[in-house]
């Protein structure tokens, strides 16, 4: 994980603003854009790194508020988006066309469902 790259965490996307040597210590510091600092990522928090975002994005997170139905790997790297717009349309998003990101987890624990199937 290099400074700068994204990171889907636990709790969503952040980015890594800073890693620093601890000199008293045998790891390093890492300090998140969202102001969390700590000494091992990787250890349950960050579940996968990479300098670009649409790399870390899964079929059921949303995207600019529409829902993410495909990922398209070859010849370039896309994520196709429900469109409301279009009956039965698909839309295809690359990483110029990222403004927000909500995971799926983070969709499902701020869901309230309504009914016996909670």
């Amino acid at each position: 994980m290099k400074v700068g790259d994204y990171v889907r965490t636990r709790d969503g996307f952040d980015r890594l603003v800073d890693k620093r040597k601890d000199d008293n210590h045998d790891y390093y510091w890492y300090r998140f854009e969202n102001g969390k600092t700590m000494t091992n990522p990787e250890n349950g928090f960050v579940i996968k790194s990479s300098p670009n975002i649409i790399d870390l994005i899964e079929v059921g997170d949303y995207v600019n508020g529409s829902k993410v139905i495909d990922i398209a790997q070859a010849p370039k790297r896309a994520i196709y988006i429900e469109d409301i717009n279009q009956i039965y349309g698909l839309t295809p998003y690359t990483n110029d066309n990222i403004i927000s990101i909500v995971t799926k987890e983070q969709f499902e624990n701020c869901m309230y469902k309504i009914g016996e199937d909670k």
